[in-house]
């Protein structure tokens, strides 16, 4: 989504704080304080060249993603497939 346009800030907010927020959960599933644990995701932007396709099949070129390195959830580290 970054790649046509949408924001890095909205990017994150639409795969955490929003979906978080249809689903009903406390404000502290995606966003934390000091003392909570943590439950977050750590990104790497990725700045290539590269085609996307969109679940209706469209397609279109960019040079910006983010691809998640890292997951805590509850604390815990989770292992991720890349």
């Amino acid at each position: 989504m970054i790649s046509i346009g949408m924001t890095r800030e909205d990017a994150i907010a639409s795969i955490t704080r929003y979906p978080a927020e249809a689903l009903g959960l406390p404000e502290s599933r995606w966003r934390m304080d000091i003392g909570d644990e943590a439950n977050l995701t750590i990104w790497e932007l990725e700045d290539k060249e590269q085609s996307f396709i969109d679940s209706n099949g469209n397609a279109w070129d960019g040079n910006e993603m983010l691809n998640p390195k890292m997951v805590y959830v509850n604390g815990q580290l989770i292992e991720i497939a890349v």
